[in-house]
């Protein structure tokens, strides 16, 4: 079978004939070293696709899985979101069991779309991140948004004087919960009324996160 014209079954032997083998030798080599932080773990570019990814066990469960979840924008500039907050939800849903298949904690390492106002890119990406964030918050799941810094570049959220894009911004100055004695629960951000909750379940066994 062939999806978006690559033969899936390529993909998954690429990930556990080459891909895996190199994150264990990774793992054990950043380990052996000394380091404890999380470490992240990637899924190939075609991710980038909405292409399930084939996680494998990499001798460490301390990790993060950072697919870049692109959605319908593929990461391409010649691509805008339509507007289906459907299909963001289905690639959150496809990575958080892509990621409990790791034995890792979601974060979206990557997303964004085109950022030029000529052609409505702009306006479709101010939507776009709009409900990413949406699906994000109600799933509890932290991210990156590509990007910000002065440049050409057309997925940066400033041109290259360094002046903001639109509401990109705004949208993404929202507050945060920095640390949480207990479990959270449920968080969201209404950005008109800009009103913030955060729910969580006490628990005084666990430290503060």
């Amino acid at each position: 079978t062939e999806t978006a014209g690559l033969p899936t079954h390529a993909l998954a032997t690429f990930e556990h004939d080459t891909l895996y083998p190199a994150y264990r030798r990774w793992v054990r080599i950043v380990r052996e070293a000394g380091a404890r932080q999380m470490l992240a773990i990637e899924p190939p570019v075609t991710r980038n696709l909405g292409l399930a990814a084939h996680p494998e066990p990499v001798g460490d469960t301390d990790l993060l899985w950072a697919p870049h979840l692109y959605t319908e924008t593929a990461g391409l500039p010649t691509l805008a979101y339509d507007g289906n907050q459907a299909a963001i939800e289905a690639d959150v849903a496809l990575a958080e069991s892509e990621a409990a298949a790791q034995g890792a904690v979601l974060w979206v390492g990557e997303y964004g779309g085109n950022t030029t106002e000529a052609g409505g890119f702009l306006a479709a990406t101010e939507l776009f991140l709009h409900d990413a964030l949406e699906v994000q918050e109600e799933r509890l799941v932290g991210s990156a948004f590509w990007a910000y810094f002065p440049t050409d570049n057309t997925f940066s959220l400033v041109d290259a004087a360094g002046n903001e894009k639109g509401t990109l911004v705004d949208l993404l100055a929202r507050p945060y919960p920095q640390a949480t004695a207990g479990i959270p629960q449920a968080l969201h951000w209404d950005p008109d009324t800009r009103t913030f909750t955060y729910s969580f379940a006490e628990d005084p066994a666990r430290s503060v996160r």
